[in-house]
């Protein structure tokens, strides 16, 4: 279980940790030894707590994977509940697997935040920009383009044609 990096954690119906990997158990505040035989939702504050048992409850209830997003200590988790069946199809265990992307959402945030940058330059900027691909088609036209030459982008030629 130790060799990924990623949060492993077994539980039974009622939340008791039965194995946990080592990340697991850190991300838990704790050593696998320490949370063991305790209840997951006491590592948690009371409100993550409760949501976190809705989503297991779902689980029991319906027999299938849940996954959801979770965001603490400044961290992104993905998490995937996977229900453990008996012989007879019956939910007896969740393994849980909470996957760090906090690399993943902060470039996705730098990246969001550049492309407001970029369209907000391209909608204010007092000069006609034209953005065209290989081919000499215009995939970007600003306001200011469109207001000097009098076309839209729909309507504006291919820039081999000008």
């Amino acid at each position: 279980m130790n060799a990924t990096h990623e949060s492993l954690v077994l539980i039974d119906r009622e939340g008791t940790i039965l194995l946990s990997n080592e990340t697991g158990a850190l991300r838990l505040g704790a050593t696998v030894g320490e949370i063991v035989g305790t209840n997951i939702y006491d590592h948690f504050s009371p409100d993550v707590a409760l949501s976190r048992k809705r989503y297991w409850d779902q689980v029991l209830a319906t027999g299938k994977p849940v996954s959801f997003r979770d965001t603490r200590a400044e961290r992104h988790f993905e998490l995937y509940c996977y229900p453990v069946l008996t012989r007879e199809g019956v939910v007896s265990k969740a393994a849980i697997f909470a996957h760090d992307i906090t690399e993943r959402e902060t470039i996705r945030s730098l990246f969001d935040t550049q492309r407001e940058t970029f369209s907000s330059i391209l909608e204010k900027a007092p000069y006609g920009i034209f953005v065209n691909d290989c081919d000499g088609g215009f995939v970007l036209v600003n306001p200011e383009a469109t207001r000097i030459t009098g076309y839209t982008i729909e309507d504006i030629p291919s820039g081999r044609e000008w």
